[in-house]
């Protein structure tokens, strides 16, 4: 396709309490249950979240999966799956919809469960790279290979 502009790079260092939109087509499952034990579950749709920045630790964005009954909830308040990886958070901003953050990982930050049965409940923290700390990078990359 020709003649579309990409996303913009999010360069401000303010994104803690900002609210993202989540994108990706991986696994599935619910805040209760999280994914189906030992079941793939991609079933090739599309979906789309959203939840709030809550923190910034060097290069990454954290955030917390937050239950239906948290006062920190948001309406379609969700987090990424596996297969997800790599998907963006993006964040309007007066200029547009930005590229704030990208999917790399997540983990339960007090609780001891394992990965298989458990990704994916309340209480699951996630852990995005920050795109205003790699900014700098990003253009000098894309710079040398124009």
């Amino acid at each position: 396709m020709k003649d579309i502009a990409p996303v913009s790079l999010y360069q401000n260092e303010d994104e803690v309490g900002k609210t993202v939109l989540l994108l990706g087509w991986g696994d599935f499952g619910t805040g209760d249950h999280g994914l189906p034990k030992f079941q793939v579950v991609n079933d090739g749709k599309f979906r789309l979240a959203e939840n709030k920045i809550t923190g910034v630790n060097g290069n990454y964005l954290t955030f917390q999966f937050d239950s239906s009954t948290s006062q920190d909830v948001l309406p379609l308040e969700g987090i990424n799956g596996p297969g997800d990886s790599g998907s963006p958070a993006l964040v309007h901003t007066e200029n547009g919809m930005q590229l704030i953050g990208v999917s790399s990982r997540g983990r339960y930050r007090s609780i001891v469960r394992t990965i298989v049965d458990r990704q994916g409940r309340y209480g699951w923290q996630e852990y995005y790279i920050r795109v205003s700390k790699m900014c700098n990078w990003i253009n000098q990359v894309i710079n040398e290979n124009s």
